[in-house]
């Protein structure tokens, strides 16, 4: 079971971060932020705790990241999930994602 836990968080840090690329891809965010944010899959615990302005995004790209999560795992986030800080991160919106997941929402 905890091999499962570690999977589907690993899972969907790995899904965090590729709807953060295409999200800022989308929205036409400098190179060089894009450029960051393709690295974060080697990032450290600390960068992925950052928050989205931290990381280059705006609130609307983060948006558009929260939309390419539903769609690509037909889920609904709900807004009691979002808004709380720890969903605000990458980190904390990969367990939110997971936890998601596994309520089957």
């Amino acid at each position: 079971m905890t091999e499962q836990l570690v999977s589907d968080s690993r899972d969907g840090l790995t899904a965090v971060i590729d709807a953060i690329v295409s999200a800022a891809g989308n929205a036409g965010v400098d190179d060089v932020v894009l450029a960051r944010l393709r690295c974060l899959h080697a990032a450290d615990q600390d960068t992925l705790l950052k928050s989205p302005a931290e990381l280059g995004l705006d609130s609307l790209t983060w948006l558009e990241v929260l939309t390419v999560l539903e769609e690509r795992f037909d889920i609904l986030l709900p807004d009691a999930v979002v808004v709380t800080p720890e969903s605000r991160t990458v980190l904390g919106l990969a367990r939110a994602l997971a936890d998601c997941r596994r309520a089957g929402r």
